[in-house]
């Protein structure tokens, strides 16, 4: 269930060079570390002494003042500086701190700057005398010191939270206070893609966290404004062209209401005003696709300009199949942008309406050409419908796609163009069968697409456009047989996908699309070595698709597709660390890739893909945190699943995997509370327990670890009924290899419990009543 789908497909056979070679990808670099100012009372000293430390050794970077107060506007300026470097202000509650004069100077310089605060209890206070600004928070308290360790890791995960946007924040609040210090200079303000990435930050704002301040808002819309005047000058000139085009254009229709015989003339130059608007809009926007430091907007934007001048000159009448076919090629290219951003249904709605023109042009002149991109339409359409969780109705459109262009390629051996179609029809088929689990069907839709381009390259090895395809074809190739545990094949796939994408990057590497398709093949050569646990050798091939991946999505962050291709990196590497060991950097680097799919999950709904991701990494983290002992981590990660799968089960009721969500996750919760048990605290484990049956109260199993706890707490009678009442259930996991009976889980967990020290006299009593079950 829930199995993830590691990369996003891609549409094959696009044109454009290759990726950026792997000896050139940098190493990835490690976070920087989450700066915290600690404000504090002098006489809670020794207490601040023992919290510094355990904070550093978490990865905080601490702030604080430790020098006497002699020259006090010196050093009123040190503080100043230091609680606006900080990201986070976490203010050592205690009567002494409440009452100090300076505390309260800190806390409001910080609300100044809008700063976050994490307030501790030192030592408790009454609620009258906690500083406004902190009486709404929720506190960590730290007045028992047994439990300190505990309540640092409280606090760690605590700052931890929205870590990402918080250290923006920081950063961005610095920038802008010294713009307007220097006089708001023109020359500092921010340029794409930084911009992009400030105002999408801006947007982003967690739930819980802090506004901008009213100088990063004024420096990030000075920005806005100062790249919106140079882009008026960079699209000045393509404006023109525009112009001319409807120029030309209203000419034509001028002359032809003037006179008859001026008609030819006329028509003349409408037509080239039509071939002038294909060539500018559509070309241009083709021509600036993938390439490096061309944000995907600026290609939606001159494909909208196209399409409007072509509706413009449609309005003078002279409605022409050369004008429907740009109409038509110019919505197919306007699809593929909007899925790059993110808008599903505005690519779906693009692609269907590129189909009707088509087949309407394919009614006045019966073309080869037209009657190829009638098939590359219903293709389109079919990714949109699967990127929305549609398989029945996109498998639909690719055998609609896969039928025109095998009658094109079986007319005519020669036709290179329709032999591709037909290959990628075949890797989409694939894809759909793959996500029904009919991996055998989908294994022979890969292999015909592996033939077809196979013999296309032997045909011609210095095509770039087949050889490109080819290591697609591969790298479904490696994924069938990885998922069928035939790891040496499924390498040695992938490892062919990663030669043909090094070697295409001797003919363009400024195309970030095939930059990306390298990262794609480091990745799964990573997923081999990960599942062979070859966990350095995985990590380096998850770091080299990690650093290729930040840089793309630095240079623009409103592309989707990598916004999505980095957090699965972020994964990958959190499941090496796991694999590691290494707890708490896995978590991180999980938690690195949430904060990208938390994001485009609440911008991007309909797309399944974003959703499955989400759901897995609360699970991921859940698991992780649970079997280290993290069960409020784990209890909160679970919950958040759930709400995704809740969402969904709303979204698409008739999706099966989604319906199952409660149940899965009421499992993983049940299990944290037989955790929660084993350490003692029965009451807590009694009450998630109930939490996992309310969320599943048909699964019976879930009941067990509710006994237990009534047990513990000497509630006997509850217990008892509990126990007996599944003693006849036979398969509680629906395992059919390898059933376990209610008996036989009792026997477990009642010898888990034992080993940990936990007895009770029922449970003697329990076994013996379950004996002849068994």
């Amino acid at each position: 269930m829930f199995e993830r789908q590691r990369e996003f497909v891609t549409l094959p056979g696009a044109p454009g060079g290759p990726p950026m070679l792997e000896q050139d990808a940098p190493a990835a670099t490690a976070a920087p570390k989450a700066k915290i100012f600690i404000s504090y009372s002098r006489k809670d000293i020794a207490f601040v002494d023992r919290l510094e430390p355990t904070l550093k050794e978490r990865g905080f970077d601490t702030l604080i003042d430790r020098a006497e107060i002699y020259a006090f506007e010196d050093w009123w300026k040190r503080i100043e500086g230091l609680i606006g470097k900080a990201d986070t202000v976490v203010f050592v509650l205690s009567p002494d701190s409440a009452a100090s004069d300076v505390c309260a100077r800190e806390v409001t310089h910080a609300l100044e700057l809008n700063k976050r605060f994490a307030p501790i209890v030192c030592r408790r206070v009454p609620d009258s005398a906690v500083p406004p600004a902190l009486a709404r928070l929720n506190f960590v308290f730290f007045d028992d010191p047994d439990r300190f360790d505990v309540n640092v890791d409280r606090l760690a995960e605590a700052l931890k939270t929205d870590i990402g946007w918080i250290r923006k924040h920081t950063e961005y609040g610095e920038v802008a206070r010294n713009w307007v210090a220097a006089g708001r200079p023109g020359g500092v303000l921010l340029r794409s893609p930084v911009l992009e990435e400030a105002e999408q930050w801006i947007a982003s704002r967690p739930h819980e966290a802090p506004e901008p301040t009213a100088e990063t808002r004024e420096f990030v819309f000075a920005s806005r404004r100062g790249a919106t005047r140079r882009r008026n000058v960079l699209t000045g000139s393509l404006a023109a062209g525009f112009a001319l085009a409807l120029g030309l254009a209203g000419l034509a229709y001028w002359q032809r209401s003037v006179a008859i015989q001026e008609r030819q003339y006329a028509e003349r130059a409408l037509d080239a005003s039509i071939r002038t608007s294909n060539s500018v809009s559509l070309d241009l926007a083709m021509r600036l696709r993938n390439r490096s430091g061309v944000p995907t907007a600026l290609t939606k934007y001159l494909l909208d300009v196209g399409l409007e001048l072509q509706k413009q000159i449609a309005s003078y009448g002279r409605v022409t199949p050369d004008l429907l076919d740009g109409q038509a090629r110019a919505l197919l290219e306007s699809s593929k942008t909007r899925r790059t951003i993110g808008d599903l249904p505005g690519a779906l709605t693009d692609a269907t309406r590129a189909r009707e023109i088509f087949v309407r042009v394919l009614a006045t002149r019966g073309d080869v050409s037209t009657r190829l991109n009638v098939a590359v339409s219903s293709e389109l359409i079919g990714e949109m419908l699967a990127a929305q969780g549609k398989t029945d109705e996109a498998m639909a459109a690719y055998q609609s796609s896969l039928a025109d262009a095998k009658a094109l390629a079986d007319a005519d051996a020669t036709n290179t163009d329709a032999q591709e179609e037909v290959a990628i029809d075949h890797v989409h088929i694939g894809d759909a069968l793959l996500s029904q689990q009919k991996s055998d069907e989908a294994l022979a839709a890969y292999q015909a697409s592996l033939e077809i381009r196979q013999k296309m390259v032997d045909r011609d090895k210095t095509n770039a456009k087949w050889q490109r395809g080819l290591g697609i074809s591969h790298e479904r190739l490696g994924t069938i047989l990885l998922s069928q545990g035939k790891n040496a094949e499924a390498l040695a796939a992938f490892r062919s996908r990663l030669a043909i994408a090094r070697a295409l990057t001797d003919f363009d590497a400024d195309d970030t699309e095939l930059r990306r398709e390298f990262a794609v093949a480091s990745n799964k050569v990573g997923d081999v070595l990960l599942s062979d646990k070859r966990y350095p050798e995985a990590l380096d091939a998850y770091e080299k698709a990690l650093a290729i991946r930040q840089r793309l999505t630095d240079s623009d962050p409103g592309n989707v597709v990598w916004q999505r291709d980095l957090a699965i990196s972020n994964y990958n590497i959190g499941q090496v660390q796991a694999g590691l060991g290494h707890v708490d950097d896995a978590l991180t680097a999980f938690q690195r890739g949430l904060l990208i799919e938390g994001k485009l999950a609440q911008s991007y709904p309909a797309n399944v893909d974003v959703q499955r991701d989400l759901a897995m990494t609360y699970i991921k983290i859940g698991d992780l945190a649970k079997d280290n002992g993290k069960l409020d981590y784990a209890l909160r990660s679970y919950g958040d699943f759930v709400a995704v799968g809740r969402r969904m089960m709303q979204a698409r009721p008739d999706d099966p995997t989604w319906q199952g969500s409660l149940r899965f996750g009421a499992s993983r919760i049940s299990f944290v509370a037989y955790r929660i048990i084993m350490s003692r605290d029965f009451s807590g484990g009694l009450k998630t327990a109930e939490q996992a049956i309310a969320l599943a109260p048909e699964v019976a199993w879930l009941n067990l670890h509710r006994a237990h706890a009534l047990m513990f707490l000497d509630r006997t009678d509850e217990a008892r009924a509990l126990y007996l009442q599944y003693r006849d259930a036979k398969n509680l996991f629906g395992d059919v290899q390898k059933p376990t009976s209610w008996a036989q889980f009792v026997a477990i967990e009642f010898g888990e419990l034992r080993a940990a020290g936990l007895e009770h006299p029922l449970m003697a009593e329990i076994e013996k009543q379950l004996a002849a079950v068994r």
